[in-house]
């Protein structure tokens, strides 16, 4: 599923990769980044309406 994202939060995406691992990444990278975050995180959100049985 493809997400869309500001421009604000993609240069956001590119500056915290170039700050914590001195990586330049492109603007489409960044977007590619922030989709695989974004469905990662609808997947385990979808998980957590079950409850874990003890």
């Amino acid at each position: 599923m493809q997400h869309r994202f500001s421009q604000q939060l993609i240069d956001r995406c590119i500056a915290v990769f170039k700050e914590k691992n001195g990586v330049d990444i492109s603007p489409e990278t960044a977007n590619e980044y922030l989709n695989s975050f974004a469905d990662l995180y609808i997947a385990f959100a979808g998980q957590r309406s079950v409850q874990p049985t003890l």
